[in-house]
């Protein structure tokens, strides 16, 4: 299994006091705010516990900095409906482009390369946003088999929602539960769940 590195987008922060979309809720890669008298950032702060994180996001900067962190997304699949958590169905958007590629080309291309595929749907389109809120059937981010297990996660979530399937997955791999139930551990949510297949 290839290596993870930390997800990072390139998105600007939402304007404090607003709720951000499911589509533009991520955390500024950029955003520094100084926690104990250190510099601190989104990432860091997404692995913290939940009085930490409290602490930190009472303020509205931090908050806006990193709405993902501070668990203002509301960006993942349903258990029980085929949308994906966006607005629309759980399919790729047939007008979407990342340069000239489009969603059935970059699933055609990537499909067999878990890694490629998830840097690529985390690129960021200037016209549509990021590449998973327009291929989501593509890039996993939505599932029609009824269960948030079966779909990757590109908020904050760690773990899913059917245990019988969360638990073997993170045995495999626990960075499933501890950081990120991120493409990978769809793509082995796929291989060892029933549910999912």
């Amino acid at each position: 299994q290839p290596s993870k590195k930390p997800v990072k987008s390139l998105a600007p922060a939402p304007a404090p006091n607003k709720a951000p979309s499911p589509q533009g809720c991520v955390d500024d890669p950029e955003f520094i705010f100084r926690y104990k008298k250190k510099p601190r950032t989104c990432m860091w702060l997404s692995q913290r516990g939940k009085v930490v994180q409290q602490k930190v996001c009472k303020i509205p900067k931090n908050s806006a900095g990193c709405p993902a962190a501070c668990g203002l997304c509301d960006t993942e699949p349903p258990v029980s409906s085929p949308t994906g958590p966006g607005p629309g169905p759980c399919k790729d958007d047939p007008k979407f482009k990342l340069g000239k590629l489009t969603c059935k080309q970059i699933n055609n291309r990537f499909k067999d390369d878990i890694q490629s595929l998830y840097e690529t749907c985390w690129k960021l389109s200037n016209k549509n946003g990021f590449v998973y809120g327009s291929c989501k059937k593509t890039c996993r981010w939505c599932t029609e088999q009824g269960s948030n297990c079966c779909a990757a996660s590109y908020g904050s979530r760690t773990g899913c929602k059917t245990r019988k399937c969360q638990r073997p997955v993170c045995q495999i791999d626990n960075y499933c539960c501890n950081t990120l139930w991120d493409l990978y551990c769809q793509d082995i949510a796929m291989d060892v769940c029933g549910i999912c297949k």
